[in-house]
């Protein structure tokens, strides 16, 4: 757990510590927070609150990814100026809690390229058809439009498997399956290396490891890996398998 600390920043002096919940070096098996949460420290670092999916994080400082593919889309909504709670939105499964926090955008049609956070969500049991409810209401009016939903991003993120997908941040402890955590998406933060680069002007961006996908690397490889964050300049490269400072990048 934190502790207090005078010399961690003014202001926000505390190293993580939120009191009577849950700390940063801790996990919890029942929500203390808001999935989506933010927290940012006096020195910069920037965590959000997050559910773990079925997979177990063995060690810290590896990266975790946003479990947000499986969009559903509606197209018959229709809706007005002004109103927050879209009715009877039918998806091909029940939406339940990884919807709250999530997001609902329209694709096309009249009011096409409207995005908007969802707020709740009133569950049909039965046919699949939920009312979503908005965190602001509609600024143009929906008519018989295509629309979808996406998952809060930190409900349920998996540990990083695939370079398609949407890497989160790192947690500063291991993570149980299905436990609550805090996961550090900006600032300093020890990191795992996948290979023993980092001593060059060119090795200051840090990307997912194309073999070990939740380790780190100075290498771009392919086209299109997502920049996670900036290396600590080296004297020597660093040793791969080892962690190694760094400054997460990626979500403010």
């Amino acid at each position: 757990m934190g502790r207090f600390d005078k010399y961690s920043g003014q202001g926000q002096a505390k190293t993580g510590i939120i009191k009577g919940r849950q700390g940063i070096y801790e996990t919890s098996s029942t929500a203390k927070h808001t999935v989506g949460e933010r927290m940012c420290l006096g020195d910069g670092r920037v965590f959000y609150y997050a559910k773990n999916g079925s997979s177990a994080s063995a060690r810290p400082g590896v990266l975790f990814v946003a479990d947000i593919d499986r969009a559903e889309e509606d197209t018959s909504v229709s809706e007005a100026i002004g109103d927050r709670t879209v009715e009877t939105f039918t998806t091909v499964g029940l939406m339940g809690p990884a919807a709250i926090g999530g997001y609902f955008w329209v694709t096309g049609g009249t009011g096409g390229g409207q995005t908007y956070k969802i707020a709740d969500v009133t569950q049909s049991t039965t046919s699949g058809a939920s009312d979503i409810h908005l965190h602001d209401g509609i600024v143009s009016t929906i008519t018989t439009a295509g629309c979808c939903i996406a998952n809060n991003p930190f409900y349920g993120v998996e540990l990083a498997n695939d370079l398609d997908n949407l890497f989160l941040g790192a947690a500063l402890v291991a993570v149980p399956a299905s436990e609550y955590f805090w996961m550090q998406t900006w600032g300093w933060i020890a990191l795992v290396r996948g290979d023993a680069l980092g001593d060059l002007a060119t090795e200051r961006e840090l990307f997912a490891h194309a073999s070990g996908v939740t380790t780190l690397s100075t290498d771009a490889g392919p086209l299109g890996r997502q920049c996670v964050g900036h290396n600590t300049y080296y004297t020597v490269d660093v040793v791969s398998g080892e962690w190694h400072l760094g400054y997460l990048t990626i979500w403010p």
